[in-house]
């Protein structure tokens, strides 16, 4: 068993590849450094994982030799365009990266694929949204990733805002949890009725990140095909739930 992660760097990435590492698990974070984050340079986790220097838009087919799972974590932020360069680099960062590292897993013949989308609101659902756009990109490729093959899994999921500490690329941190988890206290105990009207309530990246190893190393014998986990499943999920390898 092994996983191999795009985005292994970022601020959801390292906590998967944390995580993976605590299970003893053999993973491989492909990002265009090449190397482990500046932040994690004292960190002994992070000597049990393979950074790995990679192009997601391009990835190379020896990457994805020996997985049994691939994660997909690339992106950028939803911020607004205000010209058709910066819409365009919504599209491919967000769209386009993640189609070919989906369409190359394809390829390599594996069955486990774990995409991390957004719970973007309706009023933000439309093509002059270059964010929109790229998301929808990734989803309909992991459509059919699953249409091609029944044997296929994919997970997707659609979290909102995200708390925790993200850290810059020269290592500093920028703690989140001080400003979202007091909304996340207030949006998530309204009522399930009052919440279909109310934006969604943030969620730790340590559920998002177990979630997403759960899927990868233990996906639902339920089902196959295309799972969708809404941004209240996410935060449902139980963080101390035990993953038996």
């Amino acid at each position: 068993m092994s996983v191999l992660v795009f985005g292994g760097s970022g601020f959801v990435g390292c906590k998967v590849m944390e995580r993976l590492a605590e299970l003893k698990i053999p993973a491989s974070s492909v990002t265009r450094e090449g190397k482990k984050p500046r932040h994690l340079e004292n960190e002994a986790w992070a000597d049990n994982v393979q950074w790995l220097k990679g192009n997601a838009s391009k990835p190379d087919p020896l990457l994805f030799e020996h997985c049994t799972a691939v994660v997909t974590l690339v992106g950028s932020p939803p911020v607004p365009t205000f010209s058709q360069k910066a819409y365009d680099r919504q599209v491919f960062a967000n769209g386009k990266t993640n189609a070919a590292v989906i369409e190359s897993t394809a390829k390599a013949g594996i069955k486990t694929l774990i995409l991390q989308s957004a719970d973007i609101p309706v009023t933000l659902r439309r093509k002059s949204f270059g964010y929109y756009v790229g998301k929808q990109m990734a989803y309909e490729a992991a459509q059919t990733f699953v249409r091609q093959a029944p044997s296929r899994r994919v997970s997707v999921l659609r979290p909102s805002g995200i708390y925790g500490t993200r850290h810059s690329k020269n290592g500093r941190a920028i703690p989140l949890s001080p400003l979202l988890y007091p909304i996340h206290l207030v949006l998530n105990a309204m009522p399930d009725g009052l919440k279909n009207y109310l934006p969604s309530a943030p969620v730790s990246v340590e559920q998002i990140a177990g979630v997403i190893v759960s899927e990868a190393l233990k996906p639902d014998p339920e089902y196959t095909g295309l799972r969708e986990w809404t941004n209240q499943e996410i935060i449902d999920w139980s963080s101390d739930r035990i993953i038996d390898q």
